[in-house]
């Protein structure tokens, strides 16, 4: 542990050589190609592609907010795309050499793109996703409260008015199958 360390007067060890372990084929040379132009100023090595699947988000009224964790993000490097139902997010040039996005489609409901916005914390490594709902044609219209962020896809069709009627059905009826049925309901009352 480096704050427990003790000097002697031993001589530090030897760095470790590098070893080769296993000789690829072509592979080792094209990406030393790639570097050597890297390094003569022409085009950048290719890099890693992440998707971004650990993300949080709320909804915040009139907008809903999706928040990244990208560390080491940099303003000039973010590219956000907002469509009427997808929001594409790219941050290249990260310190650890990969690319990450996110891609979300099939939003819960349409958005208003011009009054979404991306707002890059640099000195955090956040970003914040302001998705606009669209605009409300009066003052009292209710502005809908989006209960996922994403529709489910699959062959299973979630009703965009209720989600979770049938998981609410299913625990009603579960509930009900240890009970004794009512009593049949008489033609006439006794008095």
């Amino acid at each position: 542990y480096a704050p427990n360390r003790v000097e002697t007067q031993e001589p530090p060890a030897p760095k470790p050589e590098p070893k080769l372990l296993k000789r690829g084929s072509a592979a080792p040379a094209a990406s030393s190609e790639a570097a050597a132009v890297g390094a003569a100023g022409g085009a950048a090595p290719a890099q890693r592609t992440v998707h971004i699947s650990d993300y949080a988000w709320a909804d915040d009224g009139l907008h809903v907010k999706v928040y990244l964790s990208v560390p080491g993000v940099r303003r000039e490097a973010v590219q956000c795309e907002f469509r009427d139902d997808a929001v594409d997010f790219a941050a290249e040039g990260l310190p650890d050499g990969t690319r990450r996005v996110l891609a979300l489609r099939r939003l819960y409901d349409h958005i208003h793109p011009p009054g979404c916005s991306c707002k890059v914390l640099e000195s955090k490594g956040k970003v914040v996703l302001a998705l606009a709902k669209p605009p409300r044609s009066t003052t009292f219209d209710a502005v809908k409260d989006w209960r996922t962020l994403t529709l489910a896809c699959g062959a299973e069709r979630i009703d965009v008015a209720d989600p979770f009627a049938s998981h609410q059905q299913k625990s009603f009826d579960g509930m009900m199958a240890g009970l004794p049925p009512l009593p049949a309901k008489s033609a006439a009352r006794p008095h």
